[in-house]
């Protein structure tokens, strides 16, 4: 595992029909992460997209609760990607987030932490309401399918619908996770990819005393020898990305994500062990 991939996907304020709305965190804490809208080039619409008990047009419906015109209807194409409640899970990705996966030196045996927009729309039991940036889910590479055809091909073969067989990509690649996660630190059975189910703190990447949830705050347990290292930039495999590539204040373990509209965010877990031990330990625990 020497990269680990922290990957920007689902609701967010740069995607879909205004007004915006993050992912929601549901009464009991469950969350859900609500796929992209996209007008074509896609197997899915929001009706059919459901894992964990929940519908994604229900997930829709429950964060638009409060708006007065309808925004998206149960029959819109969306982009269910990734999808983890396959096994083996699948991740699409092309264009740029591509060049910058592969700028990393992304491969077999990687890991994607997948994150996006999360927030409670209801006074709940919980002792915080939230609007943050929250881990959801995870994929360790076993598998890497390029090129359109052969993406078709696979998804033939296995019976199964992905987005990323279906119309024009460039750079088109898919992701196929590992039956089980593979770590130095011990093998998880069965955990090669999947979902977050609840919300925790631990899978909180903001920082909670910020108003911006763009600022991230990483655990000291992990991170803190990172962060007092001459080269703690290091840290970051890409440093030409056009995601973040360097910590905002190194000793306080904070990192300003607020820097465009990117996706991929490559880490050096190879040099950095805790890196792997932090992930490993969230599915572990979470998972």
């Amino acid at each position: 595992m020497k990269r680990i991939v922290i990957s920007r996907k689902g609701f967010d304020s740069s995607t879909g029909k205004k007004p915006s709305r993050g992912s929601p965190i549901f009464d009991d804490g469950t969350i859900f992460s609500i796929p992209v809208h996209i007008d074509n080039q896609s197997p899915h619409v929001f009706k059919e997209v459901k894992y964990g008990g929940i519908n994604a047009y229900e997930a829709i419906q429950y964060v638009y609760s409060n708006s007065r015109k309808k925004v998206y209807s149960e029959n819109d194409v969306c982009h269910f990607d990734p999808n983890l409640s396959l096994k083996p899970g699948l991740l699409g990705q092309q264009g740029t987030g591509q060049g910058e996966l592969e700028k990393g030196g992304v491969d077999k045996g990687d890991l994607f932490l997948f994150f996006g927009w999360f927030k409670t729309y209801r006074l709940t039991k919980h002792k915080k309401n939230l609007d943050c940036h929250h881990l959801f889910g995870w994929l360790q590479i076993g598998k890497i399918v390029q090129g359109t055809k052969n993406i078709k091909d696979f998804c033939e073969e296995k019976g199964i619908k992905h987005p990323h067989s279906y119309g024009l990509w460039t750079k088109n690649t898919l992701y196929v996770a590992t039956s089980h996660l593979n770590s130095r630190f011990g093998v998880l059975q069965n955990k090669g990819s999947g979902y977050f189910p609840k919300t925790n703190e631990k899978l909180v990447l903001s920082e909670m005393e910020n108003k911006r949830k763009s600022i991230w705050k990483m655990p000291a347990k992990y991170f803190s020898e990172i962060g007092k290292s001459l080269h703690a930039d290091n840290m970051f495999f890409v440093s030409n990305s056009s995601g973040p590539c360097k910590w905002l204040k190194p000793k306080q373990l904070s990192i300003n994500t607020n820097v465009g509209n990117w996706q991929e965010m490559v880490l050096n877990s190879a040099d950095y062990p805790n890196l792997e031990r932090w992930a490993y330990d969230l599915i572990k625990e979470f998972g």
